[in-house]
């Protein structure tokens, strides 16, 4: 049961930071008063290779290296429980690490980046 969580908690993510990329692409596009579809490629590419590098940049000492919990790390859970997933991980049970979130959340906005 834990991997269709984490895989759960996983696409949640990737979700969100495809959702906030669409959106920074759209201002992006509202205040250059250029094209949608350019701004949001130019964005979710920027934010793509911004992932992957902060995917690297990571070893088990350091942040990226810890479980991945939006809602404990940035409060979110009491002001936006939007963006933390609504299935939690249960103690003992293996956990999805910041790193898998960026690689996966970088590489799909890459694509999608590419697609447009």
């Amino acid at each position: 049961m834990w991997f269709f969580r984490e895989i759960f908690r996983l696409i949640w993510m990737i979700a969100v930071t495809v959702a906030i990329a669409t959106a920074v692409g759209a201002l992006v596009a509202l205040l250059s008063s250029g094209s949608f579809a350019h701004s949001t490629k130019v964005c979710f590419l920027a934010f793509g290779g911004l992932l992957l590098l902060l995917a690297g940049a990571g070893n088990r000492g350091t942040g990226t290296g810890q479980a991945a919990n939006w809602g404990v790390t940035f409060g979110v859970r009491s002001a936006f429980g939007v963006l933390s997933p609504p299935i939690r991980s249960r103690s003992g049970d293996p956990t999805l690490t910041a790193s898998a979130v960026f690689v996966g959340s970088g590489l799909v906005l890459i694509v999608l980046g590419l697609l447009i």
